[in-house]
């Protein structure tokens, strides 16, 4: 049951912000939590249900935030949710593509730490699949942003990068913030050996491997 603890490096509730993800999902037959918010406002950022449809919680008062979108197992795809507070809208982008935006969605105040592959108690709701490229933005990026940086390493100092994780650098138990933050996370029950060469788009890349036991 393996997992990463991130620092808090935006509160979503107050806050423009944009997650984007590389992922693998290697079995769809029950709930799985991506990114997960800890705290009294735990706020489920991404999940994906039983059958691989692709959703959050975030702001849905119990109620899932769906993308339009169901994944399949042994596939990778970009995922890409972006917060407009001012307009209160979750939008979707599903390797490169908008999908459904999420009107009204309130999301709660939170300055709590995120996890990576579990529930907000870490016990449960565990991902079982690769995880690679996972990026903090404290603003919302634009579709033609999204579609050009999707594919390519960023360089750590790009404006408006709060955190960013190649899943290639840390030591021991640490995996390292590539940008210029220092929002290094710890890993449970995964080190740095876990990290595995994945082909993608004719590509080299790290990518840190989650199994649910």
């Amino acid at each position: 049951n393996d997992y990463v603890s991130l620092p808090n490096s935006i509160n979503m509730g107050t806050s423009d912000f944009t997650l984007s993800i590389w992922l693998k999902t290697d079995d769809v037959s029950s709930r799985q939590h991506v990114f997960q918010q800890t705290g009294s406002n735990d706020n489920r950022v991404i999940a994906i249900n039983s059958g691989g449809s692709l959703t959050s919680r975030l702001g849905g008062s119990g109620s899932d935030q769906l993308s339009g979108v169901t994944l399949s197992t042994d596939t990778w795809y970009h995922i890409v949710l972006v917060h407009d507070n001012s307009e209160n809208t979750l939008k979707w982008y599903v390797n490169g593509t908008e999908q459904n935006t999420n009107n009204s969605v309130n999301v709660q105040s939170n300055t709590g730490t995120f996890y990576l592959g579990t529930n907000s108690d870490a016990d449960d709701k565990f991902f079982n699949g690769q995880i690679d490229e996972v990026r903090i933005w404290n603003d919302v990026r634009t579709a033609a942003e999204i579609a050009d940086n999707k594919d390519d390493e960023l360089v750590g100092n790009e404006s408006g990068l709060a955190a960013y994780y190649k899943m290639s650098d840390g030591t021991g138990t640490t995996l390292t913030d590539n940008s210029s933050n220092s929002n290094n996370g710890t890993l449970t029950n995964l080190s740095l050996i876990n990290i595995s060469e994945t082909t993608r788009l004719l590509s080299i890349w790290y990518a840190l491997n989650f199994l649910k036991k």
